[in-house]
C-alpha cells in the first residue's frame, strides 16, 4: 500500500471516531454544560449589576429649591463652582451609556438658617430611566456664602485734574452725566463703600469746553482704594464727563437809577459815587462773555435820594438773560455805594397850578388841578444850579393815561418834576395831584 492511500485510511478512521463520540449522550451533555457557562460568563460580563462608574462633568443645579434660603432674605453670592463628578452602580449595559445630562446634582440648602459661609451637602437626582443608583458625589460638599443684600444711592463724584485751562480761561465744576449710581450688594461689602467716582484719564490744555464719554465708575473705600465690584450689581457703570473751560473778563460794576427825570446826567452823579469794588472777574463761554460788558447794581432810586445818606449795600446780581451762564470769580456778594454831595444841595419850591401840565388826557374830558394853591416839591442839585432856579423853571407833569370818564368827578393821579433848564437836578419824593375830571359836553 502506497503512502497516499494509507494517509486516506488514516481520515476515514478519524472521521468514524468523531461520529461515534457525538453519539455518546454523556459527551453531549458535558458539552452543552461547558457552552452554557461560557454564554453565562459572557453575558454577566456585560451585564453585571454590580458595576460602578464616574460620571464627570455634571452641573449643579443651584435653582434647585433655592426658596429654602431666600425666604431668609438671602442671597447667594461669591464664585459659584460650576461641575462635579458622580459615582454611579448599576447595570454593566446601562451605566457605561450614562452621560452628564442623565443626574441632577443640586445643594441641599437646609443647612442654611442665617447670613454666613457654610460647606454645603450636596444631593444628585436620576434623570435617565435606566437601572442604576448614585453612590457618591465629589465633592461632597460646596462652600456656600449667604448675605442679605442691601442697597444704597450715591451722587458720583468726578474728577479731571489732569485736563487744564490755558491763559486767560478757567476751569469750572465737572458736570457728570447721570449723577448718582444705584449699588446692591452684601450688607457686610456695602459697608465699605463710601464713594463713587469717575475720573477722566485725558491730560491736556484746553481753551473750550470738551466732553468725555464712557468714563469708568470706581468705588472706593474709607482710605480710597478701589473696591472690587464683583458682589455689587451697579446700575450704570459708565459716565459722560463735561469739563468746562470758560474765557475769563473782567468787567466793571455800574449802577442803574430810577426816579431820575427824563434827560438827566447819570454820568455826572456817577462821577459824584464812590463804590467799594469798581469791577468784578467773570468767566464764561466765549459767546456769552463778549456780550457781556458791564456788571449792572441797582438801581439806585434817586426819589429816596437824601444827602449825606449811607446805602444798603447793593447785591451782585446778573442780567438774568446770563444769570446762570456767567461764573462770578471772585465771589462778590455785594457792593456798597456813596455819593460826594459836598456840592449839592436840597430845596423847596412852591409850583403854581399853571405850572402843572395835564398829559394824555382822553378828548372827552376836562382834567384840571383841583387846588388852588398849587403843590411843592423838593430838588437836588449842584448848589450854583439849585440857587438860580426860580419856581417858573419847574414844571410838574400829570400822566392821565388810562383816566376815564367813569372816574368821575376827583381823582389823585401820579406827577412828575421836570427842571427843563438843567439835567443835574432832580426832585426826591413821590408826587400826585387832586384833579377835577369832567366830561366835555
Amino acid at each position: 500500500m502506497d503512502g497516499s492511500a494509507a494517509k486516506r485510511q488514516e481520515v476515514l478512521a478519524m472521521k468514524k471516531n468523531k461520529k461515534k463520540l457525538f453519539d455518546d449522550r454523556r459527551v453531549v451533555f458535558a458539552l452543552a454544560f461547558l457552552l452554557a457557562v461560557l454564554a453565562w460568563i459572557i453575558i454577566a460580563g456585560f451585564l453585571n449589576p454590580g458595576q460602578t462608574t464616574t460620571i464627570t462633568g455634571v452641573l449643579i443645579n443651584y435653582r434647585q429649591r433655592e426658596s429654602n434660603y431666600k425666604n431668609l432674605d438671602l442671597s447667594l453670592i461669591g464664585e459659584l463652582p460650576e461641575k462635579v463628578s458622580v459615582n454611579v452602580k448599576g447595570d454593566s449595559g446601562v451605566i457605561y451609556k450614562l452621560n452628564s445630562a442623565s443626574v441632577t446634582v443640586y445643594p441641599d440648602y437646609s443647612v442654611v438658617t442665617g447670613p454666613g459661609t457654610y460647606d454645603v451637602p450636596l444631593n444628585a437626582r436620576r434623570e435617565d430611566s435606566g437601572n442604576f443608583e448614585t453612590v457618591s458625589i465629589s465633592p461632597s460638599t460646596i462652600s456656600l456664602r449667604f448675605e442679605r443684600m442691601e442697597k444704597k444711592t450715591l451722587s458720583i463724584a468726578s474728577k479731571a485734574d489732569g485736563v487744564e485751562a490755558v491763559d486767560g480761561y478757567f476751569k469750572d465744576a465737572l458736570v457728570v452725566a447721570p449723577s448718582t449710581i444705584d449699588i446692591t450688594g452684601p450688607e457686610s461689602e456695602m459697608a465699605k463703600v463710601v464713594e463713587a467716582v469717575a475720573e477722566v484719564p485725558d491730560s491736556e490744555m484746553r481753551d473750550a469746553t470738551k466732553y468725555y464719554s464712557g468714563v469708568q465708575i470706581k468705588l472706593l473705600d474709607e482710605a480710597g482704594q478701589k473696591i472690587d465690584t464683583t458682589l455689587f450689581t451697579l446700575s450704570v457703570t459708565e459716565v459722560e464727563i463735561s469739563v468746562p473751560i470758560l474765557q475769563v473778563k473782567e468787567v466793571p460794576i455800574v449802577p442803574t437809577f430810577s426816579g431820575a427825570p427824563s434827560g438827566f446826567d447819570t454820568e455826572w452823579l456817577k462821577s459824584l459815587m464812590t463804590i467799594s469794588t469798581e469791577s468784578i472777574h467773570v468767566a464764561a463761554e466765549k459767546d456769552i462773555i463778549d456780550s457781556f460788558t458791564e456788571c449792572p447794581i441797582g438801581p439806585i432810586d434817586l426819589s429816596i435820594f437824601e444827602l449825606g445818606k449811607e446805602y444798603e449795600p447793593f447785591a451782585i446780581s446778573f442780567p438774568e438773560k446770563v444769570r446762570n451762564k456767567v461764573k462770578n470769580l471772585d465771589q462778590l456778594k455785594q457792593v456798597t455805594v456813596s455819593f460826594d454831595t459836598t456840592n449839592l444841595v436840597e430845596k423847596s419850591f412852591k409850583i403854581d397850578p399853571e405850572n402843572i401840565q395835564i398829559q394824555n388826557a382822553l378828548n372827552s374830558l376836562t382834567i384840571t388841578p383841583a387846588s388852588e394853591n398849587g403843590i411843592n416839591v423838593t430838588l437836588v442839585g449842584p448848589k450854583g444850579i439849585i440857587d438860580g432856579l426860580l419856581p417858573e423853571n419847574i414844571v410838574v407833569q400829570v400822566d392821565a393815561y388810562g383816566v376815564t370818564s367813569a372816574q368821575g368827578g376827583q381823582q389823585s393821579i401820579a406827577a412828575r418834576v421836570v427842571v427843563a433848564s438843567s439835567n443835574r437836578v432832580f426832585a426826591t419824593g413821590q408826587y400826585a395831584v387832586v384833579c377835577d375830571i369832567k366830561v366835555v359836553a
